[in-house]
């Protein structure tokens, strides 16, 4: 045998040895069982020029589910059956209400005890009405809603260029009472107007969702795919609002902090991280898993801070198609890329425009955008919700829940100026 031909039989060795020993040092995804978990607790419904109602509801799967044929007569709805699911009718809005063909741990409706319960979503969303929750009372304000802003407010963007932005940081932290926690039920309810401001202004964006919640110097924790209550079966419908319309949801970590950090203040991976090689798999793995619990599918995966290592960057590709990172190479650190050096095709989505920093960030934000098109990187932000709050103007009036996003939000300006540049938000893939 020549010298060449032993050199490539070697290299050859060499590898499958490797592909080998890198596939087996990762832990194998296993998707959580597709299964439907009830908790029974009692709510007080309240409807525009009805008496208020107790009703005996279920927690499916964490979304509040009411009986059927009480809640359709309560609502004054008509309803008749229609090849396996139910079409819900008043006056000229109808809504049809079946499951997935699909298996799903995200239904409309479930039976439980022998009887049919259907998800609240869908007796309010058709019908253009909100929920306002009373959390302490545990009670629930049904409101026509009303969006004031004017068509011109809402135009919506024809540009010819992709853009994106990542809607950050958004986690179940309202029942926390040891901080001043970002999403109250007020917070979730302007989260839900920011979100139907942007869909209704033909946006797609990204929700950059923390799974757990932890409170590492109280000890309080708050998984909402496992803990049912009021509050987190609200913050899920504002989830499924947003999936629905133009949101992507995925991982921002899986708590986003450790030790005695709270969550989205602290890191989770890094050179810091105190998790050793498989603990870090692991949470990759129960992050995903959380969002599939809810019935979601894990659209990406950005890392706390963007702190990773190369390492770790490798491990994100083998449980997410697309991670919100920048590529490590440095040619390609600021562009939309992909690579198959994993083993599978991974996408790579940076933020070159970066982030708004705060409620006085407004013209810093606009130069990052203007930069990042002159320089040619991918047009791609990330914004905090809670820099807008003060500008969405929620009250309401007789049986209107009446809400405006003022024009003087940073937000606005943002898609204003995104669209007025010739780009819309889109997906990535």
């Amino acid at each position: 045998m020549n010298l060449k031909k032993t050199t490539l039989i070697c290299l050859l060795m060499l590898f499958i040895l490797s592909c080998t020993a890198y596939a087996d040092t990762f832990i194998t995804y296993n998707a959580p069982e597709i299964k439907l978990n009830f908790k029974e607790d009692s709510i007080k419904l309240t409807l525009p020029e009805k008496d208020s109602k107790v009703f005996s509801v279920v927690y499916c799967n964490g979304r509040l589910f009411m009986p059927f044929d009480e809640a359709v007569e309560y609502f004054g709805y008509e309803s008749r059956e229609y090849r396996g699911g139910y079409v819900l009718s008043k006056g000229d809005v109808k809504t049809y209400v079946k499951n997935p063909t699909v298996q799903s741990n995200r239904v409309k409706l479930a039976t439980y005890n022998n009887k049919l319960f259907v998800n609240l979503y869908e007796l309010l969303e058709p019908f253009s009405l909100v929920p306002i929750y009373d959390i302490k009372l545990k009670s629930i304000n049904i409101l026509n809603n009303v969006n004031t802003n004017t068509a011109q407010e809402l135009a919506v963007s024809s540009g010819a260029n992709k853009a994106y932005i990542r809607i950050e940081d958004i986690m179940a932290d309202g029942l926390d009472t040891s901080v001043e926690p970002r999403f109250t039920v007020e917070g979730i309810e302007k989260l839900r107007y920011t979100a139907q401001y942007l869909y209704e202004r033909g946006a797609e964006y990204y929700i950059a969702f923390i799974p757990v919640y932890v409170n590492g110097a109280s000890g309080y924790k708050n998984d909402v795919s496992q803990e049912y209550n009021i509050y987190n079966s609200y913050f899920i419908y504002v989830l499924d609002y947003m999936t629905e319309h133009g949101g992507h949801i995925g991982a921002h970590g899986y708590t986003h902090q450790y030790g005695k950090d709270i969550s989205a203040v602290g890191y989770e991976w890094g050179e810091n991280t105190p998790y050793n090689y498989t603990e870090q798999q692991q949470r990759f793995i129960w992050a995903r898993q959380c969002l599939e619990r809810l019935g979601y599918e894990a659209e990406f995966f950005e890392f706390p801070h963007y702190g990773a290592t190369q390492k770790q960057i490798e491990m994100a590709s083998q449980y997410y198609d697309v991670l919100y990172h920048p590529f490590p190479d440095t040619k390609l650190y600021n562009t939309f890329t992909f690579t198959n050096r994993t083993g599978k095709k991974v996408y790579f989505m940076p933020t070159p425009a970066d982030y708004v920093h705060s409620k006085s960030d407004r013209k810093g934000i606009i130069a990052r955008i203007d930069e990042s098109i002159s320089n040619k990187y991918t047009l791609s932000l990330f914004y905090h919700p809670a820099i807008d709050e003060d500008l969405i103007y929620v009250h309401t009036e007789n049986n209107d829940r009446k809400w405006n996003y003022s024009h003087k939000g940073i937000l606005p300006d943002i898609f204003s100026h995104v669209s007025g540049l010739g780009y819309k938000f889109s997906k990535i893939i």
